[in-house]
């Protein structure tokens, strides 16, 4: 048997949950000190699995390490509470995204996790573990064209939703550096769904080391990203997770579009973090990308954010008020 901790039991923390009620052979910790949340919780879960975990609201009351931490609170006290929890000896870690509000915040946690010889740290990115991405990174990597991504979207803003398409774009094209191309920048500030937060609407251009680039358009309209794929000599593909729909053109086929044959299935978190976890568990390793790994995508979109914060809001400010 192994034990799993979960920190925060708000929207994403009870998915995680209910992810890992599915396992067989597992003890899950909660700390969670809103007790609305946890009434939440016991609403999606079922008293049945709620009565089997055990309930923190402090770290110092966490007496039995668990193998893995989830820590899925707000972004704003997730520096600390990830340094707390190593802190105490605990070494491998599933971190939501933005992992934190500043690239300084971001190298903080690096240097933490640096002085502790077995610390491990994955970031939460769903798109990894869905078929339809596996089948584009192994579909692309046959040459070495590049690759164009765009992706269209609203009602998420970028500070919500643009990390998730930067990492399955460094996925899909084994991105090892990335760049903003800033003559394709255009942001504007617009409300947060969450109350004392921001967020931006806007386009973002990036590219990658192998010529690769991706096109970020995030409107205010509401719609879920629609997905776009393409070599223009060879390939496009056009992916909606959230309506499970998949079409491809190929040259070889004479550009006629088809339906794909891989599963295109929404990236839900009540359904991934289970075998997340059971690949830590048993390989000490996963699809995630790695806190080092992750860097780079987090680093653009938090200091192109704040830069425009200070610029437009608040001058002064040295963190990016995002979760």
């Amino acid at each position: 048997m192994f034990r799993v901790l979960v920190v925060g039991a708000g929207n994403i923390g009870a998915r995680h949950i209910q992810s890992l009620c599915q396992l067989n052979d597992i003890k899950i910790d909660v700390l969670e000190p809103v007790k609305k949340s946890l009434h939440n919780l016991k609403s999606i879960i079922g008293l049945k699995n709620y009565t089997k975990i055990g309930f923190y609201e402090k770290i110092s009351e966490i007496k039995t390490l668990p193998d893995v931490a989830i820590v899925a609170t707000p972004a704003k006290p997730r520096k600390k509470i990830i340094l707390k929890l190593l802190g105490i000896g605990i070494e491998r870690f599933l971190l939501e995204k933005l992992v934190c509000q500043s690239t300084k915040q971001y190298d903080s946690i690096l240097k933490a996790f640096s002085e502790f010889d077995n610390a491990q740290g994955w970031v939460n990115f769903p798109r990894r573990y869905l078929p339809i991405y596996t089948f584009l990174k192994e579909n692309f990597n046959k040459d070495s064209e590049p690759i164009k991504m765009l992706v269209d979207t609203g009602d998420l803003g970028i500070a919500c939703g643009a990390i998730h398409q930067i990492d399955i774009f460094q996925y899909i094209t084994n991105a090892k550096r990335l760049s903003i191309d800033e003559s394709c920048v255009k942001l504007e500030s617009i409300p947060s769904k969450r109350e004392g937060y921001i967020d931006f609407s806007g386009n973002i251009s990036i590219l990658s080391n192998n010529e690769d680039r991706l096109l970020l358009n995030f409107t205010d309209d509401e719609f879920w990203p629609l997905l776009e794929v393409y070599r223009n000599s060879k390939s496009y593909y056009v992916i909606d997770n959230d309506h499970e729909f998949s079409h491809c053109a190929l040259k070889d086929d004479g550009w006629v579009w088809k339906k794909t044959l891989t599963p295109t299935l929404p990236p839900l978190v009540s359904q991934i973090t289970k075998e997340i976890v059971f690949d830590i568990m048993d390989k000490n390793k996963c699809k995630m990308p790695t806190l080092l790994e992750s860097y780079n995508s987090h680093q653009l979109i938090l200091d192109l954010l704040l830069k425009h914060y200070n610029e437009n809001v608040d001058n002064n400010a040295n963190i990016l008020p995002v979760t």
